[in-house]
């Protein structure tokens, strides 16, 4: 007869499956099977938490209306809650929404505002790690973009949050240290040990089946390709397996997003099929070729000051 732990303890669930990477329409099923349990239970707090969750997947999979996939059409309402908890999961899952749909600056805006606040009030919710790593990724993108300081200086103390994590052995977050590593380097111009911890990032978030998040490290590491390796080619293929990624993850407007957004990059050009064409035809004359690929490595000195 307990249904208020019993109503937290789905909510739970729920935010552990958002937040790990289950595929989202099933998360979304979960939603809305559970939510009506908890209005007949009378339950509103979880409930407003659940449809927070309800809109922002529906933003992610491009199934509510409206041109800005960053609004919650319900907005109002749940900023109108005096729960802590709610408002606490409300902003919390705006700036996860930035973070993917690229709203850099207004993550970044929000994260400096509310700081650790969230973390703070409810020090025990798992809401807490996805949240913290959606601060710092907004923070350091526009750290990388403007060069602020004052962009660098939150980043950095969002970074040895999550470095403290690791330490006490939180095996959760070495994807979010991984991706953290490479944003600092890129920013600091250590480019070799940038991709290094871009690559590391992706496979271990790829190992822990975070597909959204291994989408991310991709994203990421195609910018940083683009932007300051001048490598259109590699960052292609980066896109393209963040798209492909964002797709399995369920997130199908993030995926057409990032499609259209780098639509000029990710065509195919005519040279290069023509290009294609006669490595084809010299391949078939014979010729061999002896080609040694180096990755970088990370550098595991890498400091966040």
């Amino acid at each position: 007869g307990d249904t208020e732990n019993a109503c937290w303890s789905i909510a739970q669930y729920i935010t552990i499956g958002f937040q790990s990477g289950k595929p989202l329409q099933i998360v979304l099923k979960d939603c809305r099977i559970y939510s009506k349990q908890m209005i007949e239970f009378k339950r509103e707090t979880v409930y407003t938490d659940i449809c927070i969750y309800i809109e922002a997947i529906e933003n992610l999979m491009g199934l509510s209306e409206g041109d800005d996939p960053c609004a919650m059409k319900s907005e109002e309402h749940f900023l109108s809650q005096q729960d802590h908890t709610v408002l606490g999961v409300f902003h919390t899952t705006q700036t996860i929404l930035y973070m993917y749909f690229g709203d850099y600056e207004s993550g970044a805006k929000l994260a400096i505002e509310r700081d650790d606040t969230y973390s703070k009030g409810v020090p025990s919710h798992t809401w807490i790690m996805f949240e913290t790593f959606a601060r710092g990724m907004c923070l350091y993108a526009m750290a990388r973009r403007t060069r602020k300081r004052l962009y660098r200086k939150h980043a950095q103390k969002v970074h040895k949050t999550i470095k403290s994590w690791l330490r006490k052995g939180n095996p959760n977050v070495r994807h979010y240290d991984c991706l953290f590593n490479a944003e600092l380097a890129a920013l600091k111009g250590k480019l070799d040990s940038a991709e290094g911890w871009y690559q590391s990032a992706i496979v271990c978030a790829t190992r822990q089946g975070r597909v959204h998040e291994s989408a991310m490290a991709c994203e990421r590491y195609g910018d940083f390709l683009l932007h300051q390796r001048n490598d259109g080619e590699e960052a292609q293929h980066k896109f393209d397996d963040a798209i492909r990624r964002y797709g399995e993850w369920g997130a199908q407007k993030k995926a057409d997003m990032l499609r259209q957004q780098h639509q000029v990059l990710l065509e195919t050009p005519a040279e290069v099929l023509v290009n294609r064409q006669r490595l084809s035809h010299i391949s078939r004359l014979g010729f061999r070729g002896d080609f040694t690929l180096t990755g970088a490595k990370p550098n595991s000195d890498l400091k966040t000051t």
